[in-house]
């Protein structure tokens, strides 16, 4: 038998020492028993589901013995009801076994039949039912006896009166609606103190929640791609698309990008099998968008379902919100990201969006192991899941609105191959936080950190005892720095963020100064081109980076479907560091502008005139012409196309501004002389040539007049300051 805690060892001795004998205590079925079976226990419970909204509770029994135990005899009582074991029933070693009021609801929360079921047919061949065995939703007891008559373990929640001897201090506080009370496990081993803390999770446990265990992966050279919004991240979401074969799942908290949806239907039109998983009540709802590209690929062959849970409508949402980003492409391509699929997060504009990163990983493990993630959060057997068209607002003849278009075509980061192995891990939440946010570890025993966060709760709440505590993860990042972490974090400044995220800066800049810590910690500046710090990510030690979309709250980590990705990999680190450099300092340098040389041409020519010679130490965003010197905007882009009718001396400015605002400013001279009847080619446009064309006098006078304007081109300098016309 396994050995227990010390806390159980010696209550169990003090109460044998107050015993005169060890012998069941004659009762009726409905008394609780207060004997103990034994110090090491054989059987304990390991969870329940009292608060159930469809009569659907259930509880689970695990073993801790080395050996099979026979459970026939063994009961479970509330005080009112008793439920019996009557016939050989066996249990092996470290295996649960389930008691359920329901079966097909059991089966649809966990897409497996509990070991018992209550309302089964044949379940009196195994057990037996007397009283009334119902768990009270404000409070209640279990006891589980053994064949002998004792009590094997007992636990108390809520306001329940009933005492055992086996239990120490405040019971097991109120459990939730559609909530799963679950003893921890540390090590593989069940706690058990007979104390309410056995069951305080870190993470909650909701009607049909899964425990998917973090997957590591070491993955060769070139199987890793690295990418950032608003840079690149379209390009390489709608590049994996192309590339689907058979089939592309999307896990998104909203969608809503046009550029992915017309990518998305080609896929169906070449017969890819296009499933896409959204939350069905996103922060503010979902926007018209949203519903018109969900509602047009449904309409067109995808499979599209939403979460929604109601507990009015006795619907338990599995998870908390479905606020994961990630995308599964046939059996190989796997896309995490911080970003939603939406135009903000996956933009046109590749200069002007929100900043986010993502990875690209080509693993067939890892696409199998999120595939399987997504197909038990996608599961229509839960009743929290439904296909799109049977939501309210499934739109059949929707159509696409027009695309929004953009002039940035090209960002300050490319996408980032990797050279080298890199190993990764895989984290969903809230399965990989069973005790505290995963991340917290990696904060505390970082020795450098660069952090961008989009929101962040000073105070955490404690779900068990409502008692407030600093945010465990700003607790880690504060130990780091004690230990002499140097750190950089950068925390979004958008209206819905910036009173809240300002008082974290406030708080963890004064205590880094006072303290004399290594610690720098700002708002995003105003003047970035970066709308909105939508990012979750952070690179620790120039080696380790994280892309999630983890917020750093509470809930993100113990309640909502959420993703992170640790890449341990340098190159992938330096790759991030030079994203988070290009939030982190503002860009104070001017561009310098470049209308090109000055020119001469002829009345009625067409001339390009060229700023692309134009620099900046990060990019020119936006080109804008005054043609004809009256201070208007006459074009915009980097070349434009002029002619002037009549002859004289033309001043024509450039303006050029970087990503940041900064702003510089060019004047070419372009000499109009007047018309001298010659063709000087594709650039010249000048009406009426066709009749001396077709002579010998006038092919011979296009062709000197191509000479002359050739020799004039050549001869053509610079006037930044023209004398006069």
């Amino acid at each position: 038998m396994q050995c227990r805690q010390v806390c159980a060892v010696s209550s169990a001795l003090l109460l044998l020492s107050l015993l005169p004998a060890m012998h069941p205590i004659p009762k009726s079925e409905m008394e609780i028993d207060v004997a103990v079976s034994s110090v090491f226990r054989e059987v304990v419970i390991s969870e329940f589901y009292p608060r159930a909204l469809c009569k659907d509770e259930y509880f689970a029994l695990a073993s801790l013995s080395e050996s099979v135990v026979n459970l026939r005899n063994w009961s479970i009582t509330d005080g009112e009801g008793t439920v019996k074991f009557t016939n050989n029933t066996f249990i092996a070693p470290a295996e649960v076994i389930t008691i359920s009021m329901n079966m097909s609801s059991f089966q649809r929360a966990y897409d497996r039949a509990p070991s018992f079921a209550i309302d089964s047919p044949d379940v009196r061949q195994h057990l037996s039912r007397s009283g009334t065995f119902a768990l009270a939703d404000s409070g209640d007891s279990i006891s589980l006896i053994d064949s002998g008559g004792y009590v094997a373990d007992f636990i108390g929640y809520g306001d329940s009166a009933e005492y055992s001897p086996l239990w120490h201090g405040a019971l097991i506080p109120s459990l939730r609606q559609g909530e799963i009370a679950k003893r921890i496990v540390r090590g593989g081993v069940y706690e058990d103190t007979d104390c309410a803390t056995d069951w305080m999770t870190f993470r909650e446990f909701k009607y049909g929640y899964t425990e998917m265990e973090p997957l590591v992966v070491r993955l060769p050279a070139g199987r890793l791609a690295a990418f950032t919004s608003p840079d690149c991240s379209l390009d390489v979401v709608v590049d994996a698309v192309r590339c689907a074969g058979k089939q592309i799942r999307i896990c998104s908290y909203e969608f809503s990008s046009l550029s992915l949806t017309r990518s998305l239907l080609d896929a169906l039109d070449r017969g890819v099998l296009v499933r896409i998983l959204v939350d069905g009540s996103p922060a503010g709802g979902m926007d018209k968008r949203q519903i018109e590209c969900l509602s047009f690929l449904e309409s067109h062959g995808a499979e599209v379902l939403a979460v929604n849970g109601n507990l009015s409508l006795r619907i338990v949402q599995h998870v908390g919100a479905m606020h994961a980003k990630y995308m599964v492409v046939d059996s190989s391509k796997s896309l995490i990201l911080s970003e939603n699929f939406v135009e903000s997060g996956i933009p046109e504009d590749r200069v002007f969006a929100n900043r986010g990163w993502g990875v690209m990983i080509d693993d067939e493990s890892i696409a199998r192991y999120l595939g399987l993630l997504y197909d038990s959060d996608a599961r229509l057997s839960r009743i929290d899941v439904k296909g799109w068209r049977e939501d309210a607002r499934y739109v059949p003849d929707a159509a696409l609105p027009a695309a929004r278009m953009s002039n940035h075509t090209s960002g300050m980061l490319a996408p980032f191959k990797s050279k080298s192995e890199a190993t990764i891990t895989i984290i969903p939440s809230p399965d990989g936080s069973p005790a505290a946010p995963y991340l917290e570890s990696f904060l505390s025993d970082s020795s450098e950190l660069r952090i961008e966060q989009f929101q962040v709760d000073l105070y955490w709440q404690n779900r068990w005892t409502a008692a407030e505590c600093l945010s465990p993860l700003l607790e880690g990042v504060v130990s780091g720095m004690r230990q002499g972490a140097y750190v950089r974090m950068l925390m979004d400044s958008s209206w819905f963020n910036s009173a809240h995220n300002e008082l974290i800066v406030t708080y963890l800049d004064s205590l880094a100064k006072n303290e004399s810590l290594a610690g720098f910690f700002r708002c995003l500046d105003p003047r970035s081109p970066i709308s909105v710090i939508h990012n979750k990510g952070a690179i620790l030690d120039h080696r380790l980076s994280l892309v999630s979309s983890n917020n750093w709250c509470m809930a993100s980590f113990a309640r909502n479907r959420e993703l992170g990705a640790i890449i341990d990999s340098s190159e992938t680190a330096e790759f991030f560091e030079a994203a988070f450099e290009l939030d982190w300092e503002p860009d104070l340098v001017t561009p310098n502008a470049s209308a090109g040389s000055d020119l001469e041409i002829m009345v009625g020519q067409t001339v390009v005139l060229d700023g692309s010679g134009s620099s900046d130490d990060r990019a020119v965003v936006d080109w804008r012409w005054d043609l004809d010197s009256d201070g208007e905007v006459e074009a915009s882009g980097s070349q434009t196309r002029y002619s002037w009718s009549l002859p004289g001396t033309h001043r024509v400015t450039l303006f050029v501004e970087d990503a940041w605002g900064n702003r510089d400013d060019d004047e070419v001279v372009v000499r109009v002389l007047p018309y001298d009847g010659a063709d000087s080619g594709s650039s010249l446009e000048v009406p009426g040539t066709a009749a001396f064309a077709t002579s010998l006098t006038g092919v011979l006078s296009a062709l000197a007049g191509v000479l002359l304007a050739r020799r004039r081109a050549r001869h053509s300098r610079k006037f930044n300051h023209a004398d006069s016309d």
